[in-house]
């Protein structure tokens, strides 16, 4: 369930902590000093300062919210204002978890104007798509910010494919399918570097697939990882 808007630490709450986090270095870390419509700051403290998590729920926006307004206008076009709500709602939440700034307030407007047709309350003629706009172009603008944050080399990582001599036994491909896979979830570096290092060390003809994964994981290619996993236990998913 997506935590509410509100949640975390405000803008009034900030402390030296906060300071801390922005100082650590986020460009070995994957995080630029500053986003349009995002204030990082305030993301970093709500994560206590794990920038490698951060940027990869970024990224995850990025990819899982490209068709928001569409859906939200299908609903919207076909009467449907719960299915609305409940769209705007998610993004609201979500906005405030990412420090979306911008995108959390236009959410908020276009949710409090569905809530009111809801209600059969007053509204001004065509007020529901002029809030849906706005509420677009912060999401657009938003999602275009969290794009930037990918590698330029991150498509050709993604497409090195592992070769069949390289493959490893079974037993030893499902342990690392499952060990990269959860860790690319949870974006822990030292995780992954520590299971490329224990396959190197397992064998040297394994030295391809643990360099594929060191390289991914500097590169911060966390869904790089995933799709590794998959190529070496097909299907492979996390614990539940």
């Amino acid at each position: 369930m997506t935590m509410e808007s509100g949640a975390g630490i405000a803008p009034d709450d900030r402390n030296p902590a906060a300071s801390r986090y922005m100082s650590m270095d986020q460009g070995a870390n994957g995080l630029p000093p500053s986003m349009p419509g995002f204030d990082l700051e305030t993301g970093l403290t709500r994560l206590r300062g794990n920038s490698r998590l951060y940027r990869k729920l970024l990224l995850d926006f990025a990819r899982d919210f490209r068709q928001g307004p569409d859906d939200i206008h299908s609903a919207l076009k076909a009467g449907d204002l719960k299915q609305v709500h409940a769209l705007v709602h998610n993004i609201k939440g979500l906005a405030g978890n990412l420090s979306a700034t911008d995108l959390q307030r236009a959410a908020a407007v276009l949710d409090s104007s569905v809530k009111k047709a809801l209600s059969a309350g007053e509204q001004r003629p065509g007020e529901l798509d002029e809030h849906l706009s706005a509420l677009k172009k912060s999401l657009d603008d938003a999602l275009a910010a969290c794009r930037n944050l990918a590698r330029p080399d991150k498509e050709n990582s993604d497409g090195d494919a592992i070769r069949p001599q390289t493959s490893l036994p079974a037993d030893l491909a499902r342990r690392t399918a499952l060990r990269i896979h959860e860790a690319a979830d949870m974006g822990d570096l030292n995780e992954l570097k520590s299971a490329a290092g224990e396959l190197r060390r397992e064998s040297e003809g394994y030295s391809e697939i643990s360099e594929k994964i060191l390289r991914l994981a500097e590169n911060f290619d966390f869904d790089g990882i995933i799709k590794l996993a998959g190529e070496l236990v097909p299907g492979t998913r996390t614990k539940s």
